[in-house]
């Protein structure tokens, strides 16, 4: 419990905090448009959904109920499972794990729609022992093979469901890639320059350790962003070399990259 407690104050850090009032493209085309620069090869896309829908604490029938509309709007399939179970199930199944404590409760779903996109639900509603205020979050995790943009019907219903709670929501996309290993590193570093400088990019945060470089920076071209000391954040890259499956993975992500590299 106190993990999952952890995770959301982590992203509840990550709320965008500011925009700015000229023209924007969509996130993900500038992501993908970073990724092709590159002569990338997406293979997965990763998409992060946060937000308090209630400030009280809510019982867990209300839980449950909550939580099979989220579950069916998404469209997740098959029959619902015992997390825990040991037998190998072949058929179409997903999980639901509940906890339901005095003062938290938490159902997590995880499963696939028919597209075999990956989905993960959190639903979690805690009590504040001092003041007996709460608050309510719900978490969505979709991870979604590499034709996301041809067909991304699955962000439109994340949004909806976002909408009828009328809340505001902190959202991380992230792309996950392969780049080829031709290309030297110095020839990658001029080729990310190139595209920083079209994207009118600042970067805040270079690091480099041999097999791995990695920038944190800012464009005026993404709405969002989030601020870390005085600094203004919405675009995170990391491209490290690989010995083990000889290749180059690549992570591009708007406002930081949260999935592990």
């Amino acid at each position: 419990m106190k993990r999952l407690v952890c995770v959301f104050i982590i992203l509840g850090l990550l709320i965008p905090i500011g925009s700015q009032a000229e023209t924007k493209k969509d996130e993900l085309d500038i992501l993908y448009n970073i990724m092709e620069g590159l002569d990338g090869k997406c293979l997965e896309v990763d998409l992060v959904f946060n937000g308090i829908i209630f400030d009280t604490f809510i019982d867990g029938e209300e839980l449950k109920l909550i939580g099979e509309e989220v579950r069916t709007k998404l469209g997740i399939v098959g029959k619902e499972v015992d997390p825990y179970i040991e037998e190998e199930v072949l058929e179409e199944h997903y999980t639901k794990e509940v906890i339901f404590q005095e003062d938290f409760n938490q159902i997590t779903y995880i499963g696939q729609d028919e597209d075999l996109n990956k989905i993960v639900i959190i639903l979690t509603s805690y009590e504040y022992d001092e003041v007996k205020s709460g608050e309510t979050y719900l978490y969505i995790n979709i991870m979604k093979n590499s034709d996301l943009i041809k067909n991304n019907d699955i962000i439109e219903a994340v949004m909806s469901i976002y909408e009828s709670f009328n809340v505001a929501i902190d959202k991380t996309y992230c792309l996950l890639g392969e780049i080829s290993n031709d290309m030297s590193y110095n020839n990658m570093v001029k080729e990310i320059n190139k595209i920083f400088a079209r994207m009118d990019v600042e970067v805040v945060d270079e690091f480099t350790d041999g097999s791995m470089i990695s920038f944190t920076a800012y464009t005026p071209l993404i709405e969002e962003y989030i601020e870390i000391g005085k600094d203004r954040i919405n675009l995170n890259i990391a491209i490290r070399s690989s010995q083990i499956d000889d290749k180059t993975h690549i992570w591009i992500a708007t406002p930081v990259i949260t999935v592990g590299y």
